[in-house]
């Protein structure tokens, strides 16, 4: 279901008043270059709804660019908060699409920077609610909104604070299907329009069916939905959601999306590559292989500790209802992400698994409603298998050359695939990952460049020599 069908949306260039005194910052009249058609009726239908939006895309579609370009052409300070997983994922989207100076709101006293835009974790949002009652935002916006789901929690409890002091305009982000459950809409409803959404009692009964309970005197929603075409159409101008397969003619078959984290193991790290740099600086020579093996302790440090970013990604794909594939390569990563979602239904394969196994967990994960929704796959395990019925890709771990990881991203883009497919790399913020992934990366953009490994295996041997 395609709400905002209704509109027709304009596509003029006009733009809408930032007048508040202290909000005010420069808005273009152009829309961002390389916007696809369905991101630029994306940013015209928020504009006809004066900015108070749930956008509602398919993970994979666009959300994040499209918010960045509506508040580029029509909105001044803005605040950004989302998981913790994705603040810096912000930050370097922003930096990309916008000319607005950005910043990421972390967990210490220091004030914010005088930036265009703060980008903050829930949890931050919470600590510093205090600082933030004092700062006039023309723009919130409120990525994977379902965190705001439970309207008595104290980061909702926040968020309608916010909205109430100073936010004339407001996005919730989120892939979550919501019509399947509609009362879940109510608490972001309610802080969009409290005036036409003020009962939510009055909206479970007209539209989910709800019913009273007098032993326990709870109203309690039914697993249906009632009421649907009068729901839709008073959804119709504040709710927009597309799926990869509605814009399917305009996406490329496969994306690849850096997501810049922080790991939660610093200290374990640190140890690592101390280790690696005190050990090159004993050698006059070292051989590649050797060089490698070094490196292990370090990279499974940064496996490790990018594991919680990884999770947080996959639980915002699961809970748009999709599947998910997860690389990884030491078998205590997978095993690790494995437990952490085992509650969505998890297979793994890992290089010693059988191959009869092997074969077995993948018709299992190809198969519909027997709850399997999570693969999670050492590198090693990669070869010869489709996983086609999931359409987003996590590489927790980065590989040495471009012809392994598009080796993985084959598993899911492959004949048989129907919707275009999302690759989200995760990269770790100041280790040698982020060498790797730019050695990597620039190199695959020369086509046809033969890509050796022990190449990149020396060149970022040398950057944490030099660092």
């Amino acid at each position: 279901i395609k709400f905002g069908e209704k509109h027709n949306f304009d596509i003029s260039q006009g733009v809408v008043d930032v007048s508040l005194s202290d909000k005010k910052v420069r808005v273009s009249k152009k829309y961002p270059d390389g916007l696809y058609q369905f991101q630029r009726e994306g940013v015209d239908f928020i504009r006809q709804a004066k900015g108070r939006v749930i956008l509602a895309d398919e993970m994979g579609v666009g959300k994040t660019i499209t918010s960045l370009a509506f508040m580029q052409m029509y909105a001044g300070k803005t605040l950004v908060v989302s998981p913790a997983s994705v603040i810096y994922k912000w930050e370097m989207e922003c930096e990309k699409w916008t000319d607005r100076t950005v910043s990421v709101v972390g967990t210490g006293k220091e004030e914010m920077q005088q930036t265009d835009v703060h980008v903050m974790s829930y949890g931050i949002m919470t600590a510093r609610y205090d600082e933030l009652a004092t700062k006039p935002y023309d723009l919130l916006i409120f990525d994977e909104s379902h965190y705001l789901l439970h309207y008595r929690s104290q980061r909702s409890r926040v968020a309608r604070a916010l909205i109430g002091i100073s936010a004339d305009k407001v996005l919730f982000l989120s892939g979550t299907p919501f019509l399947n459950r509609p009362a879940e809409l109510f608490p972001l409803l309610n802080m969009l329009s409290p005036a036409s959404y003020s009962s939510y009692f009055s909206f479970v009964r007209r539209y989910c069916g709800a019913s009273y309970d007098e032993f326990d005197g709870w109203i309690k929603p039914a697993d249906v939905v009632t009421n649907k075409e009068e729901l839709l159409s008073r959804l119709s101008g504040i709710l927009l959601r597309r799926t990869k397969r509605d814009v399917l003619k305009e996406l490329p078959e496969l994306t690849r999306t850096l997501v810049p984290v922080n790991i939660t193991n610093r200290a374990s790290y640190s140890n690592a590559i101390n280790g690696v740099r005190k050990w090159r600086q004993e050698q006059e020579t070292v051989s590649y292989a050797t060089t490698l093996t070094k490196l292990t302790a370090a990279a499974q440090a940064i496996g490790l500790g990018k594991v919680l970013s990884g999770v947080g990604l996959a639980r915002d794909i699961l809970n748009s209802e999709e599947k998910v594939v997860i690389f990884a390569h030491h078998k205590a990563v997978v095993s690790k992400i494995a437990d952490m979602l085992s509650e969505y239904g998890v297979l793994t394969i890992v290089g010693d698994v059988s191959n009869k196994q092997r074969q077995k967990n993948v018709v299992e994960f190809l198969k519909s409603g027997n709850g399997i929704r999570v693969m999670v796959i050492s590198t090693a395990g990669a070869e010869g298998i489709d996983l086609y019925s999931a359409s987003n890709i996590i590489f927790i771990e980065r590989s040495w050359t471009p012809a392994k990881e598009e080796q993985a991203e084959s598993r899911c883009h492959r004949i048989g695939q129907t919707n275009p497919v999302t690759a989200w790399y995760l990269v770790a913020k100041d280790t040698y990952d982020e060498k790797m992934a730019d050695t990597v990366d620039r190199k695959r953009k020369v086509f046809g460049e033969v890509i050796r490994q022990d190449e990149i295996v020396t060149t970022v041997l040398e950057d944490i020599i030099n660092l």
